[in-house]
């Protein structure tokens, strides 16, 4: 592929270049979870309903079908980063 004239290589910032990283790093992390996923539990805080500021939690057993799911979804957040870091802005 060659360019025409008048056709210029556009240089990426150092933000464009890391966010192309961390976009990386979703997709890859993204992919070993939907191809080996793994059972395990996640701790999820939360605020009492009955005021305070005391904190609570609860816990969430994820299975391999949930942890598939999240997988998916960090690969979708990783290509959404790569696509605004690419998109030409005007």
């Amino acid at each position: 592929m060659s360019l025409d004239e008048g056709e210029r290589v556009r240089k990426l910032s150092s933000t464009e270049v890391g966010a192309l990283l961390l976009a990386g790093f979703f997709v890859v992390a993204g992919c070993l979870v939907v191809l080996h996923p793994r059972e395990g539990v996640v701790q999820h805080p939360t605020m009492s309903p009955t005021g305070g500021g005391n904190p609570e939690s609860y816990l969430e057993y994820l299975s391999k079908g949930p942890s598939r799911f999240y997988g998916g979804v960090a690969i979708l957040i990783g290509g959404g980063i790569a696509a605004l870091a690419l998109y030409p802005r005007k």
